[in-house]
């Protein structure tokens, strides 16, 4: 059985309890050094910090994104991963029209 997205073991969220801008240092050299299973799970671990934000305003605020197309191409993302795995993600969001 597929893990689902959001689904992290207890290793994984021990491994996880850093700051969102360490995370983000983590991902570029693991994509950089090409180290799939660590792309992934920053990937992941990354995505579960937005999921707990409660509106799109809140996340761009937190994470200081101006780009609203940014946080659109993310839901997409893990929607689609959603689809695939069987949950969904943007119900609990609320859309702050442009």
């Amino acid at each position: 059985m597929k893990k689902k997205w959001n689904q992290l073991s207890e290793w994984e969220n021990q491994y996880i309890e850093m700051p969102v801008e360490d995370m983000v240092t983590l991902l570029v050299c693991a994509n950089f050094l090409e180290i799939e299973g660590l792309v992934k799970l920053m990937i992941r671990a990354i995505a579960l910090e937005i999921n707990r934000k409660r509106t799109e305003e809140e996340i761009r605020k937190t994470y200081k994104i101006e780009d609203r197309n940014l946080l659109r191409q993310l839901h997409v993302y893990l929607d689609h991963d959603a689809t695939e795995t069987g949950s969904s993600t943007s119900s609990s969001r609320s859309e702050t029209p442009t």
